[in-house]
């Protein structure tokens, strides 16, 4: 099994890249509404995130049965990466929120899916050839990205602690002994 997860990873390594589409925030409204339980999406707030082979988008909408607004993330991948990588994520991030762990984490659809799979045309995007996507959506974590922030002993210290908040996660558990045969 571990075999399995390295070939994976080079698998994944090797696959060409290829964004997804940009999404107008009519699109991406209408998507997130059609496909997540949201009651409104304010299309005025979309923002595309800086991103490498994904497209992250920025908004703020109201989950059905919240009193109040919130920001997410819309996460659309190229789908044909690696589904098994993207459903792997989506265990991680689950398994460390269930254990108060603070990380960002995928909400689940209309369908009780975390990760959906839809092809170019159903985002209404005209392109030259057929492809699919994985969308996500997650809670937006506000804090600034590691590689903005001035390297200091004390960001050390606060990193290696939360690396050791997650190492004894995993070393407590069977979550990856499990997928992987140990």
């Amino acid at each position: 099994q571990l075999l399995k997860s390295r070939e994976l990873l080079s698998t994944y390594r090797r696959m060409p890249a290829r964004r997804p589409p940009d999404l107008s925030p009519g699109i991406l409204s209408d998507t997130v509404l059609r496909l997540f339980p949201f009651e409104n999406i304010d299309q005025t707030s979309v923002l595309q995130l800086v991103s490498y082979e994904d497209r992250n988008y920025y908004f703020v909408g109201t989950l059905q049965g919240q009193p109040t607004t919130d920001e997410f993330v819309f996460k659309i991948s190229n789908a044909s990466a690696c589904l098994d990588l993207i459903e792997g994520q989506n265990d991680v991030m689950n398994y460390l929120k269930e254990r108060g762990i603070p990380c960002s984490y995928p909400l689940a659809s209309r369908q009780r899916d975390y990760c959906i799979v839809v092809s170019s045309s159903d985002l209404q995007f005209i392109s030259d050839s057929a492809f699919s996507c994985c969308i996500r959506v997650f809670p937006f974590l506000q804090g600034n990205l590691l590689n903005s922030v001035k390297v200091t002993e004390q960001l050390l210290r606060c990193v290696g602690r939360f690396v050791g908040t997650l190492d004894n996660a995993f070393e407590v558990s069977d979550f990856f002994s499990a997928d992987l045969g140990l």
